[in-house]
This record gives structure tokens, C-alpha cells and sequence, in this order.
């Protein structure tokens, strides 16, 4: 059977998909994807398209996909993902501790860093404050596991049990699901610490997806981080920042209250890599902020790498 005819309608589809991208390079054509695929380490000689590393398709993507949703740099930086031969290293991606008053965690590298603020610590109509941070009341309601909540931060909080005859869980949880102002502690805590001099101290997280009550480290690697991915996984944001990142550039610095911090308790930052989280989620001297976890996903390091 003669090959000549399968060649030419190929050749043909490649020519015209190719004029369309010249004549119209703002267009997202259906059936090519928008960046690069995505393929874990190890797996890419095998095809399996799960959410990982990323590794570049082709010329052609950049051309379908620069919008003008990105700033010229970072278009630049796609580009570059898209030049024939080459395959740009993902940017460096750091977690920096930060205060609401006060020193910040210093830069001292080369560079000028894309900072990125995952705190409710700006504007309200800020698009990282809305993608990224727990404490944001959203129009809807956060759907949780277990009901409805403000925000993500009153959901994360309703799980916990302190250690006090007054704490009631299934009082407090109907409190946490009823609130609608943002809050971080347990409307007792701070009557308790009036009274005895030191907050209530948190037992353990329960969770009806578990049998039994979680520890401080379980409940942050089996309910924070899983609950916290879901949550941001598919914004739109959080999608820009994974390609942007893989396309390579000047480093990002996802700055967050509950970042690293020195033994003193002064701001530092430390750059991200599945022995760095791991050795901080396992940490219980310090807080597990989420900034690790948006850090983490935009580098392509999977929940997997550092919560088992």
C-alpha cells in the first residue's frame, strides 16, 4: 500500500495549522496544548501526562499561547521555552518569611526577583491575594470536606481540639462555619490566655476522613497540603505562575507570613527543593505556612515528594 497519500494530507495540516498561527498568533487553537506538556521526572520517555515537571513541545507554542495577559518580560521568558534546540532551566523559586511591620527576609543574590505575595496583607482586588491566600473572603463561600466556610483559613482552624475544659469541638466548628470575617484563632483563646497567661494549647486535628485524631505534623502533610492544592490547583493564576516559571527567567519569591524564619525568629528566605520542605513541614517549632506549598507547586515539586 502506497505511504503517498497519508504523507501529503500530513504535510498539508502541518502547512495550514502553521499559516493560521502566523496569520492569527493571539489564537488558542483547540487540540494544542498551551505552553508545554507536562510529564513528571522519570516518566517522560513513557508519555504519562500527570501534573509534574515541565518539559517544552515546540516552536510553535509560544505563538499560540503569549497573551496579553503577561508582561512583556514575562513573555520574553516563554519565548525563550519555545526557541528550536533549546530547553531553559525552570526559574529558581525561594519561600521568604515576611512581617506586616518590619524587616522583610533581604535579597542577596543576583537579579531582579519576581516577588509574589500570598498574604492578605494588600489589596483586596489583588489577584494573588484572591488565588493564594487562606484568609481571603471570597463572594462565595469556601466549600470544604466537611461543609461551608468564609474562607480557607476558618476551615484549616475548625479541625483543631484544644487542651481546656470550656473548648467544646462541635460548638467551636458551628462558630468557625458561621463566621464571616476573617479570624486565625478560636474566639476563646484569647479569654483563656487572659486568665492563665499562655494560649490554649491544640491536641490534634480531627477529621472525618480519618479514624483516628491527627497530630500537629500528620494533619499539615494529610489535610493541610492536600486541601490547600485542591483549592488552588486549577485558578487560572496559578496556572500562569507554573508556565512562567518552567519557561526560565530572573528567580520568584513567594513571601508569606508563616515563611522560614531564623532561630530568632527573624525573617529569612531559603530556596525551594523537596529536602528543604521536608525538613520544614516535619518542623513543629515553627508554623508550615501555605507560601510552601504555592512554592512547591510552581516549581513542579509534587505534595508526594515531601509529606510522605
Amino acid at each position: 500500500m502506497s505511504l503517498a497519500v497519508p504523507v501529503a494530507s500530513g504535510v498539508c495540516v502541518v502547512v495550514v495549522v502553521i499559516a493560521f498561527v502566523c496569520l492569527f498568533p493571539g489564537v488558542n487553537l483547540p487540540g494544542l496544548y498551551h505552553g508545554s506538556r507536562i510529564v513528571p521526572t522519570g516518566e517522560a520517555s513513557r508519555g504519562i501526562p500527570t501534573p509534574g515537571r515541565f518539559i517544552p513541545t515546540g516552536r510553535l507554542v509560544c505563538r499560540v499561547h503569549c497573551s496579553s495577559s503577561y508582561s512583556s518580560s514575562e513573555a520574553r521568558s516563554l519565548a525563550a521555552m519555545a526557541q528550536p534546540g533549546t530547553n531553559p532551566a525552570p526559574r529558581r523559586v525561594y519561600v521568604a518569611a515576611m512581617n506586616l511591620r518590619g524587616a522583610h527576609a533581604p535579597w542577596t543574590g543576583d537579579g531582579n526577583p519576581l516577588k509574589i505575595n500570598v498574604t492578605s496583607a494588600q489589596s483586596k482586588t489583588n489577584v494573588d491575594r484572591h488565588t493564594f491566600s487562606p484568609m481571603h473572603v471570597i463572594g462565595k463561600r469556601y466549600v470544604a470536606p466537611d461543609g461551608e466556610y468564609a474562607c480557607f483559613e476558618h476551615y484549616w482552624q475548625s479541625l483543631k481540639v484544644y487542651d481546656h475544659a470550656s473548648y467544646q469541638h462541635s460548638q467551636a466548628k458551628r462558630w468557625w462555619q458561621e463566621l464571616t470575617v476573617a479570624k486565625r484563632r478560636w474566639k476563646g483563646c484569647s479569654a483563656i490566655k487572659k486568665s492563665t497567661g499562655r494560649p490554649p494549647r491544640v491536641l490534634h486535628a480531627i477529621d472525618s476522613r480519618f479514624s483516628v485524631p491527627l497530630d500537629y505534623i500528620e494533619s499539615r502533610k494529610k489535610i493541610y497540603v492536600k486541601d490547600y492544592m485542591n483549592m488552588i490547583r486549577d485558578k487560572p493564576r496559578t496556572k500562569e505562575l507554573v508556565e512562567l516559571v518552567a519557561a526560565g527567567g530572573e528567580p520568584v519569591i513567594i513571601r508569606d507570613f508563616d515563611g522560614p524564619r531564623e532561630a530568632d525568629g527573624s525573617p529569612t528566605l531559603l530556596e525551594v527543593s523537596p529536602a528543604m520542605l521536608t525538613e520544614k513541614i516535619n518542623d513543629a517549632s515553627f508554623p508550615f505556612g501555605h507560601g510552601y506549598v504555592v512554592a512547591a507547586h510552581i516549581l513542579g515539586i509534587a505534595p508526594e515528594e515531601y509529606t510522605l
